[in-house]
């Protein structure tokens, strides 16, 4: 239990520097024939403790109940200093002052004790807040010539504002390699089979012929010309295009290429980036033709293949098993999983920082994970 005591102490001694002391580098020091309940550390001034140099003063530091600056308890909270004030949207500066849900294309959050805007932003566009007021939300969708990437970013007349239409980011004119076409679309006529070498000329299906084209193959934009080319995982070996492209690369005998054969006792499969390849990377494991990491990440084939772990439960895979996934607040410390992470390990001082983890005073607070700690003669009494 003393080592035990010395080591939370450690974990925490930083703490105080955050409460009024931020002009001391502190260290822990000896252990008071009194108990676990003080400990002495020193300023990065002091030399060794048994030199006997008054000069240079030792701070002793106490167990505390007090919370730092910024931090406290409202009436339905368990555990004192479990409330960040500055960024918790239901308690924001304060107890029970709750930020808006939602705005006009808009949602608020909680930042430095203040309600603000955080405007949407993805697929369906991007807005922002333009005229500074809060009331009407984020007012202005960007991807305008007026207002393209941000509030006031105006397109010369002749670069219209182009919007990415997965990311709902607008910029004036076309990237490097592209070209603006119908004044709204950024192709690369290099391989666009709807602009192939110029706006507007697409490859006809046909060409021109009326009729298909020979089996597994299509029209299609190669170079900046319209030409026959081989559907995916196919290829043209023979190099008689009558036939069509008439070779399988999924094959252990036409892996990726023509003349690429799998070695005895492994097979073509699919890697992470979708490549025909023999075998699996070295940690990888075949799961029905695909390459799979057992071990970490892969929620539908974890420890083997075909074992997933629950979404409805929020399950990860780590080291081969399925563990709860818990946030950095919480830890599942019973072991099960019909109450989830059932410990708040941010603000419980019986489980301060990690399961179990207790904060050796009387009354001592945990905060963000740490056991509190102050200067022993700014400590309250009941907190010793």
């Amino acid at each position: 239990m003393k080592t035990q005591s010395i080591v939370s102490v450690l974990a925490v001694a930083l703490l105080a520097v955050a409460w009024g002391c931020s002009s001391i580098d502190h260290r822990l020091g000896v252990e008071r024939a009194d108990g676990p309940q003080s400990f002495v550390a020193a300023s990065n001034d002091a030399g060794d403790p048994d030199s006997g140099d008054a000069s240079r003063p030792w701070v002793e530091y106490c167990p505390s109940s007090e919370c730092p600056a910024g931090w406290g308890k409202c009436r339905s909270d368990q555990f004192e200093c479990e409330i960040d004030f500055s960024s918790d949207p239901s308690n924001c500066g304060e107890c029970g002052r709750e930020c808006p849900l939602t705005l006009a294309n808009a949602t608020t959050a909680c930042a430095a004790g203040t309600c603000r805007l955080q405007c949407k932003s993805g697929g369906a566009g991007k807005y922002a807040d333009c005229n500074g007021y809060v009331d009407d939300g984020c007012e202005v969708r960007l991807g305008s010539n007026e207002n393209c990437h941000f509030c006031g970013d105006v397109c010369p007349p002749d670069t219209p504002c182009i919007v990415d239409p997965d990311t709902g980011e607008g910029k004036c004119g076309c990237d490097p390699g592209l070209t603006l076409c119908d004044g709204r679309a950024c192709v690369d006529l290099e391989t666009d089979p709807s602009h192939c070498g110029a706006c507007g000329n697409a490859c006809d299906p046909t060409n021109g012929t009326g009729t298909l084209p020979p089996p597994d193959t299509f029209y299609g934009c190669q170079n900046g010309t319209c030409a026959v080319m081989c559907a995916r995982d196919r290829a043209d070996c023979d190099l008689d295009l009558e036939n069509g492209c008439e070779t399988d690369l999924t094959l252990d005998v036409s892996c990726g290429k023509c003349d690429v054969q799998c070695p005895a006792g492994t097979h073509c499969l699919k890697d992470t980036f979708g490549r025909n390849v023999c075998g699996c990377p070295d940690g990888w494991t075949d799961c029905g033709g695909k390459c799979v990491d057992l071990k970490h990440g892969d929620r539908n084939n974890c420890g083997a293949c075909g074992r997933r772990c629950s979404k409805g439960l929020d399950e990860n895979c780590m080291n081969g098993t399925c563990v709860m996934a818990c946030d950095e607040h919480h830890a599942d410390c019973n072991g099960s999983l019909a109450d989830g992470c059932e410990k708040n390990i941010w603000s419980d001082p019986h489980n301060c920082g990690g399961c179990g983890v207790e904060c050796p005073g009387a009354g001592q607070a945990c905060v963000f994970g740490k056991c509190a700690l102050a200067p022993c003669d700014q400590t309250p009494e009941t907190a010793r």
